[in-house]
């Protein structure tokens, strides 16, 4: 969605939680409905306090996220005040070494979480693959995006971007296609001395050459 808000491109297509945290001007125009995934909350199965009670005592919660815009607009809305711990990478660690009593993550299946013995109390929202256009595109050139948005809304109704399969199988060939171009196309490395025609020799130095033959007979035992 960055390029998209910055003009950089007309149009692209990016997941909802993207949209969400990074809360830029784009426009959203299509859900196509593959990639879906939630965002849940979840904390340790085998906690030695609850998270009701630390609240209590503490009135607060830390969280650890990837998703902070999210997370906090979601616990606002709860009208709970909690601490945020921002990480990159497997947040499920978080609170098995006692650096969050919750996190708040993206899954599909849940199983992740359920491997580090997490288990999920709570779900923030869904999220799905969305077509989304520049606002200055969709005005400077309103016809070409709008009916590449009906055309991809036509398609995801008749199921063929149901689980993003028939995407990904098009985009995967398109780009190996033009990669087979770009390699047909690129000059191979001569070899050296190749192309080069052999240097002629004169008349005289091809009687030279004959008069020293004649000389090589003549002087052969008999």
């Amino acid at each position: 969605p960055v390029y998209v808000a910055y003009g950089a491109v007309d149009i692209a297509i990016a997941g909802k939680d993207s949209l969400l945290e990074s809360a830029l001007d784009v426009v959203e125009m299509v859900d196509l409905g593959f990639g879906a995934c939630r965002f849940v909350v979840a904390e340790p199965e085998d906690a030695p306090r609850s998270v009701a009670e630390i609240y209590r005592h503490l009135g607060v919660i830390r969280v650890a996220t990837k998703y902070p815009r999210i997370t906090e607009a979601h616990y606002a809305s709860r009208g709970l005040q909690v601490e945020m711990v921002k990480l990159s990478g497997n947040i499920e660690l978080a609170p098995l070494i006692g650096l969050a009593d919750q996190v708040v993550d993206i899954t599909a299946t849940g199983r992740t979480l359920a491997e580090n013995r997490l288990r999920i109390v709570e779900e923030v929202l869904s999220s799905t693959a969305r077509f989304v256009a520049n606002p200055a595109s969709l005005k400077t050139d309103s016809e070409r995006v709008s009916a590449l948005a009906e055309r991809l809304a036509q398609d995801q109704c008749q199921g063929l971007l149901a689980s993003g399969r028939h995407l990904a199988v098009k985009l995967v060939d398109c780009l190996g296609r033009i990669a087979h171009r770009r390699r047909s196309r690129r000059p191979r490395p001569a070899l050296p001395g190749a192309g080069t025609p052999p240097p002629r020799r004169g008349r005289g130095a091809r009687a030279r050459a004959k008069r020293g033959a004649h000389r090589l007979v003549d002087a052969a035992p008999v």
